[in-house]
């Protein structure tokens, strides 16, 4: 018996020793620091810098002035700084690396992952240095950027060197999960470049967030060959993966006469770049006082000696506002470019390929999305229906009213060579559903395969003392009726369905409805018939 019990004892501190001898690593809560003031905040990236803990918090508990006229470093460790709703204002700027090869590689981050933490950046800055890179980022280093962060009125004037908000370096990488970068302007007076963000070397990765109503252009000062790059992203043997997120109504404004430049959204060269369900709408490149244009192209994406893959994304409403301007969404050079499931079309140059230019000298391909995929990427209902690809060269304009017979539709699935293409279509076949005397403005389905006719709920059409029925393709009743949901017939051409309508029935009073004259009167009645019949009892008993 004792040594049953002495083997019992040695089986459970030999497992006990096994649990206690399998690692565990708990991470220590990261170190906080409170700032109600530019001061404070400096303080605390010197802390940082000197410490030899891994992560930190920057939190504001007020609105902050940063006022210095040399980058702030930060040179190691994990970095959050959260907002909690306040703004931090006059940052020269941020530089986020080491060169120390004994230190950890340090990382920013703005905001909270949840997204719940708003952190505003104001890039107004009034000290006497004019200010470039609004946030540098080399060697390794990480920035991140989440929901809830907004950059905006970043300046940056008449600069003779590269002028950024985000500068992503040999090695570095910038992830933009959300927020925004909004307002911002940067001129510059010599060839350069200048973006919201370039990355050289470096890799950019965007899935949420916003990049719109920011403006590069430069000066009206003649000088000759004048460049400007990108007015969003400029990619140098980068790696950009744009997977959501929205690029929207940014500008690049050409005033010198001699001045020339590639891409509003992203100039890329040597570059892979990957987008994929992403919204790039509504960016212009202007050029203004402009004699002799070299190159003027890629209202949205300019490319060159890159890879360029579109998957799930809508490209429309991009110009190139020049004469001489090519490439209203897309134009690239030695370049493989794939577009599927995309919306490519409704784009502007004002020379030719109002949507694509693809010139080849080495034998890349060219992959185009069909008409049907472009057609399954409109907001429904759509007015224009994509019909397929078509030349729109100087030679002659494709136009919907005159599309003549040069225009002939591409049907290889795979192009090599030189290409001005636009995404052609005409007005599309619609079903017009009418009020019919009640209220609401006509409402459109676009014409395809399996149409059901839709519930009076979607299309919200009303009518005083009156309930839908049913649709009928005639106003009064007469045609065809469609009850919501039933199945429409094929047609290649529109038609109307009238809203049918039926007086809604009266409720008939029941009686039981209260009025306290009658009320009153039969109360008094019965009191006077109780008065009665007590007093007739009464009598009785006394008989």
């Amino acid at each position: 018996m004792e040594n049953r019990f002495k083997r019992k004892i040695l089986i459970i501190i030999t497992a006990f020793m096994m649990v206690c001898s399998i690692p565990k690593v708990i991470k220590a809560a990261p170190v906080v620091f409170n700032v109600s003031t530019g001061a404070q905040f400096l303080q605390a990236i010197e802390d940082i810098n000197n410490g030899t803990e891994t992560d930190y918090v920057i939190s504001l508990k007020a609105d902050i002035d940063v006022l210095t006229t040399d980058f702030i470093y930060l040179t190691r460790g994990n970095t959050t700084i959260l907002g909690n709703g306040h703004e931090i204002t006059n940052i020269y700027g941020f530089m986020v690396f080491s060169y120390d090869p004994n230190v950890s590689i340090p990382t920013l981050t703005l905001g909270q992952q949840d997204g719940n933490n708003i952190l505003k950046i104001n890039g107004s800055y009034t000290g006497n240095v004019p200010p470039y890179n609004m946030f540098l980022v080399s060697n390794k280093s990480i920035i991140n950027m989440h929901k809830g962060v907004e950059i905006y009125n970043r300046n940056i004037p008449l600069v003779d060197y590269g002028g950024y908000i985000f500068y992503v370096g040999y090695e570095a990488t910038f992830n933009m999960y959300g927020g925004s970068i909004k307002n911002c302007f940067v001129e510059k007076t010599e060839t350069s470049y200048c973006a919201m963000i370039r990355v050289e070397y470096g890799t950019l990765n965007i899935s949420g967030g916003q990049i719109s109503n920011n403006t590069v252009q430069d000066s009206p000062i003649d000088d000759n060959n004048r460049m400007i790059y990108s007015a969003v992203i400029v990619s140098q043997a980068g790696t950009i993966n744009i997977n959501g997120g929205s690029i929207t109504n940014n500008k690049l404004i050409f005033n010198g006469t001699e001045s020339y430049g590639d891409g509003v959204v992203l100039h890329a060269i040597g570059s892979t770049i990957n987008v994929s369900n992403a919204n790039i709408s509504g960016n212009e490149m202007i050029c203004n006082n402009v004699n002799n244009i070299q190159y003027c192209r890629g209202g949205a994406i300019y490319a060159f000696a890159s890879t360029l893959v579109i998957d799930n994304s809508v490209i429309t409403n991009n110009k190139v506002l020049h004469n001489r301007g090519y490439g209203g969404a897309i134009a690239v050079y030695l370049t493989d470019l794939t577009i599927t499931n995309s919306l490519v079309a409704f784009n502007t140059a004002g020379h030719s390929a109002n949507d694509i230019s693809f010139d080849s000298e080495s034998g890349n391909k060219l992959y185009l999305p069909t008409a049907d995929s472009m057609n399954a990427k409109q907001t429904t209902p759509y007015m224009n229906s994509i019909t397929g690809w078509y030349e729109d060269n100087i030679l002659g304009r494709w136009s919907m009213t005159d599309p003549t017979p040069a225009f002939t539709t591409l049907q290889n699935d795979a192009l090599i060579g030189y290409y001005e293409l636009v995404a052609g279509y005409e007005k599309a076949k619609l079903i017009t559903y009418n009020s019919n005397g009640g209220q609401g403005a006509d409402y459109y389905q676009n014409l395809g395969a399996d149409i059901l006719a839709l519930d009076n709920a979607v299309v919200g059409f009303t009518k005083a003392d009156y309930e839908f029925t049913d649709w009928n393709t005639a106003a009064d009743g007469s045609g065809t009726a469609y009850a919501a949901g039933e199945s429409l017939p094929p047609t290649d051409l529109g038609f109307i369905l009238y809203a049918q309508w039926k007086v809604k029935p009266v409720t008939p009073e029941t009686g039981d409805i209260f009025n306290p004259n009658i009320f009153m009167s039969l109360m008094i009645l019965s009191g006077m018939g109780l008065v009665v019949l007590t007093k007739r009892y009464k009598k009785q008993e006394n008989n």
